[in-house]
């Protein structure tokens, strides 16, 4: 009389059911996605720090330079560094 069909009980259907259903599986994506955005959203209060440099350098010094033009070699070199810090 009993034929080759599966006998399942409740606890595999309900389990089954939950895992297989696309309304539970979407929900579960939003409140993924709901808490990822939150994360985003506190991230504004948070305090910044920003931070750059700057550093030039230039040595106009000539192939026909030499060592009687020294005077005139230090009037045209010159080095110029620059920093920042920001908090916001």
């Amino acid at each position: 009389m009993f034929t080759k069909e599966a006998l399942y009980d409740y606890e595999y259907l309900l389990n089954k059911a939950k895992k297989d259903s696309p309304t539970i599986n979407i929900k579960k994506l939003d409140i993924k996605i709901a808490k990822e955005d939150t994360k985003f959203q506190k991230a504004d209060f948070y305090p910044r720090l920003l931070f750059s440099a700057l550093s030039q350098y230039s040595d106009t010094f000539d192939k026909n330079y030499n060592s009687i033009h020294v005077r005139e070699l230090t009037s045209k070199l010159y080095l110029l560094s620059k920093s920042n810090i920001n908090h916001t």
